[in-house]
């Protein structure tokens, strides 16, 4: 895909091809408040890439919403209690990517010509999003089922200075910041209709529609800032005016939440 534009032809930045591996497992745990109560966990496992990250410069045409997602590793943990009688049944999970914080030092001697320090601190930390779901069975329409669930937007959050002190004369820290593959709170809502088989069945009809909150969505760029400080930029009164701050360009992003429509039906062989 190549976009045209005045100072000539861009070249898109495609989504590289992937796979990944799903498996999970759903496990009974007794009883509460005369409900039948479980317990699930999943994990998502690319084939490619254990993870992933991409941030481009706005600049460059990409495909924002589909760029590195697949290549993420990602764990599921959930419950879930059903109501005595069947009639409702209600989950609560915690899906988990991961955060990057880092720290890179170096202090170098100018005049003996060597490294005094060389230090590289890397943190990867959990970063948690809720998931909700109800699921409802009316009692007078026993072949109906409505359900609504609730995902909390996750992304893989980036923060990594990089110092570099050649004594007291000059310092330089670099700092790169971001976001990505950022996933927006989500609202799902559906509902299934099982044909009785007089009707036609055994089939099952089901609609759904699902809202993305993409109008909240962070600049896909890394963030940049330089500071330049130090005796010597300090004595000539140089020491804020050389450092660089690079701040999120959101507004150009221009994304809008989305509705999407969903139907599908299924049969059941006998």
């Amino acid at each position: 895909l190549t976009i045209r534009s005045q100072d000539g032809d861009i070249a898109a930045a495609n989504p590289p091809p992937f796979a990944s591996l799903a498996i999970g497992g759903r496990l009974s745990a007794g009883r509460l408040a005369g409900g039948a109560l479980a317990v699930g966990a999943g994990l998502v496992v690319p084939s490619h890439n254990l993870l992933r990250a991409e941030s481009i410069d706005p600049g460059t045409p990409q495909f924002i919403r589909y760029q590195s997602q697949p290549d993420a590793f990602a764990a599921i943990l959930a419950a879930s209690w059903t109501a005595p009688g069947g009639a409702l049944s209600l989950g609560v999970g915690v899906q988990t990517l991961l955060d990057l914080a880092g720290d890179l030092a170096f202090d170098l001697d100018i005049v003996g010509g060597r490294l005094q320090r060389r230090e590289v601190t890397v943190d990867v930390g959990p970063a948690p999003s809720p998931v909700v779901g109800l699921l409802w069975r009316p009692a007078s329409a026993a072949n109906m089922r409505f359900g609504a669930a609730w995902r909390g937007a996750s992304g893989l959050d980036y923060d990594l200075p990089l110092g570099l002190d050649l004594g007291p004369p000059l310092a330089f820290e670099l700092r790169l910041r971001g976001t990505a593959l950022y996933e927006p709170h989500r609202l799902a809502l559906g509902a299934a209709w099982d044909l009785p088989t007089g009707v036609g069945g055994p089939w099952t009809l089901a609609v759904q529609v699902d809202w993305a909150q993409w109008s909240r969505a962070p600049d896909p760029a890394p963030t940049l800032s330089a500071n330049l400080g130090g005796e010597l930029l300090e004595g000539l009164g140089l020491g804020r005016g050389l450092d660089v701050r690079g701040r999120p360009a959101n507004a150009g992003l221009r994304q809008r939440d989305t509705a999407t429509p969903r139907a599908g039906a299924q049969w059941r062989p006998t």
